[in-house]
């Protein structure tokens, strides 16, 4: 599949607290506990960073997305905010450098800054954009900072990231909106876990409007500490430590019943305890009430093992026992964690083995919905040369590995062709040519002059000035009328992956 498959359910009443009761694979009782704080107000103007992923990942209906949903969270600032807007890539640049007071200058040159943005800085180098917009004083109370990250999180140190943002949660709450068919959950959420925030994901296709709004509205209120009551019975929930509660937005628990018994479940705020019955008698057999709490659960367990050792005992005592937790969750409810995989087994008969040595095969990876290939630097430079050097007489052929890994066809490998050799050497004796990697040069002119970079009229190839210099031997003295070289013919433009070329002969 190219996307993820979305299932939304809309429940009949959305607005009213529930208690469902499941009993699991284990013979436990399992319940989802759903409560819906009163809507508060507005808390005080704040600063808020936008950050931008234009990495090449983001290539094609990403961007488009991530540029409309960041105009939408411009113009939804009020008077008294401070913004500014980070684009990050392989580096990272700020629009005003620090947060300005949001007025209608500030607005338009933001805009403009927005709808001029593309997915053109390389690769996903997140940390460095988060580091510089992270406050490194106190937090400052009377104003807080907030960052709003839109991203397809397809990053290579999630781990670094998460770290980073756990250290200065006091300092900056996170709401990432994740956009995209292949967008990194993990890293979105966990982000939004660590520092109090809550994570969007925008799918391929999917109206982006209601999300950034509710995101945006997120941002102007203070999420609520909370916790959850059981009164006599002992329960384990997942995640124990309970999400801030945001005001007027429906908070979910998930628990498990060890032992004892209760008739209510409190979700308790700074000044609020709303109460919802349950009734733990009739549970109901099956549904996804366990899974979601046994995914919950492992989830937690997996951030324990992940966390930076120090090798003491007791920390090493800690490990095994959350590794063995991990392992009798998931071997229960049958579900893959960071120890624990599906493994697929085919029985065949006697008579239906298998005989011979296996092939390789060669399966092209499919695209996430909505991305398209990002034009690599080679065929970027090939058209610009071939619009400044048209007319221009061919004078040699380069091939590089890195333009041909992205691009086959922008860039194909050159062969040596016995009639350009006869051409080129005749007459002349001992032929030699000059290679290097990962590039070939093939040249007729003479030692020590230099040639000017061109294109090939062939293929569209493009060279660089380079001086030629006559081969040396093993020995170290030159050959023998080393200025003959022979010329470069392109491979056949049909073949999707050229052959690795071979010995000159």
């Amino acid at each position: 599949m190219d996307r993820d498959f979305v299932l939304l359910i809309e429940p009949r009443d959305a607005k009213a607290p529930t208690a469902q009761v499941a009993r699991g694979p284990d013979g436990a009782k399992y319940a989802m506990v759903t409560f819906l704080p009163e809507p508060g107000r507005a808390s005080a103007p704040r600063d808020v960073v936008f950050v931008l992923d234009c990495s090449g990942s983001m290539h094609g209906e990403s961007i488009e997305q991530a540029r409309l949903a960041l105009e939408l969270c411009v113009r939804a600032l009020d008077e008294g905010d401070r913004f500014d807007i980070v684009r990050f890539g392989s580096t990272h640049e700020r629009l005003f450098g620090a947060p300005r007071p949001f007025d209608e200058a500030t607005m338009a040159e933001a805009i403009r800054y927005a709808r001029a943005s593309e997915a053109d800085l390389g690769g996903t180098e997140i940390l460095g954009a988060l580091q510089d917009v992270i406050p490194s004083g106190p937090p400052d109370e009377a104003r807080p900072r907030a960052v709003l990250v839109l991203t397809d999180g397809a990053v290579a140190n999630e781990t670094d990231v998460i770290r980073l943002a756990a250290a200065h949660a006091e300092c900056v709450t996170i709401f990432p909106l994740a956009i995209g068919s292949a967008a990194s959950h993990y890293l979105t959420e966990e982000l939004a876990r660590v520092t109090r925030g809550r994570a969007e994901t925008v799918f391929a296709g999917e109206r982006i409007e209601p999300k950034v709004l509710r995101t945006f509205g997120r941002i102007r209120q203070r999420g609520t500490r909370a916790h959850i009551e059981t009164g006599d019975a002992r329960v384990t929930l997942a995640p124990a430590e309970t999400p801030p509660a945001v005001r007027g937005e429906p908070l979910t628990a998930l628990l498990r019943l060890d032992e004892g018994h209760t008739d209510a479940v409190a979700l308790v705020l700074e000044d609020e305890r709303l109460t919802v019955p349950i009734d733990l008698e009739r549970p109901a057999e099956g549904g996804p009430i366990p899974t979601l709490w046994a995914r919950e659960r492992i989830r937690e367990l997996e951030r324990t093992l992940e966390r930076p050792r120090t090798g003491s005992r007791a920390e090493q005592r800690q490990e095994d026992a959350a590794r063995a937790r991990l392992l009798e969750v998931a071997l229960a409810h049958q579900l893959s964690s960071a120890i624990t995989s599906w493994v697929a087994v085919v029985e065949r008969a006697p008579g239906e083995r298998a005989h011979g040595e296996p092939e390789r095969c060669r399966i092209a990876l499919q695209l996430p919905r909505g991305s398209s290939p990002t034009p690599s630097a080679a065929t970027r430079g090939r058209r610009r040369l071939t619009r400044e050097s048209s007319g221009r007489d061919a004078v040699a052929g380069r091939f590089s590995l890195r333009a041909h890994s992205r691009c086959p066809e922008a860039a194909p490998r050159s062969r040596c062709s016995s009639q350009g050799h006869a051409d080129a050497g005749a007459g002349r004796g001992r032929q030699s040519v000059r290679r290097s990697a990962p590039e070939r040069y093939a040249t007729t002119r003479k030692r020590g002059q230099t040639s000017a970079g061109k294109v090939s009229a062939l293929t569209g190839a493009v060279t660089r000035p380079r001086a030629i210099h006559p081969r040396r031997s093993a020995r170290g003295t030159p050959g023998s009328d080393s200025r003959a070289c022979r010329e470069v013919a392109p491979a056949p433009r049909n073949r999707a992956y050229p052959p690795a070329p071979g010995p000159l002969r």
